[in-house]
């Protein structure tokens, strides 16, 4: 997705068949499993299944073209390395502009790898 692109379910026009977006949704979670970098991204998207716009097939375009640039990459342990374990986390405000909902994330590195991660919606809402 692009930096601070924030979207809501008023964004663009209403698809007029959302079957072909909302298969691809289901596609790309499975794909998660072994590309943890679109995870943000997917669950980011999947929000907007039951009434997807153009906007949101727009974004889903622009992941589908990162994923044909990055074909063949994925988890690599060197054992040139020392294991290293790191540690990072980040939240918003009221990231949801639907619901004023906060968004919390983490993701563990070891060495140069993901091999965990996390972000969660908040349930309580944000009243700014």
């Amino acid at each position: 997705m692009e930096t601070n692109l924030r979207m809501s379910a008023s964004d663009g026009k209403l698809l007029p068949d959302p079957t072909s977006y909302r298969s691809m949704i289901r596609r790309l979670m499975y794909l998660t499993i072994s590309q943890p970098d679109i995870t943000y991204t997917v669950s980011t998207l999947s929000q907007f299944l039951s009434h997807p716009t153009t906007t949101h097939q727009d974004a889903l375009h622009n992941l589908l073209r990162y994923l044909k640039g990055t074909t063949g990459q994925g988890l690599l342990f060197s054992a040139k390395y020392d294991l290293k374990l790191m540690a990072y986390a980040d939240a918003d405000l009221a990231g949801c502009l639907d619901m004023r909902k906060s968004v919390t994330g983490y993701c563990v590195f070891i060495v140069d790898s993901l091999v965990s991660w996390r972000f969660k919606k908040h349930h309580t809402i944000s009243l700014l």
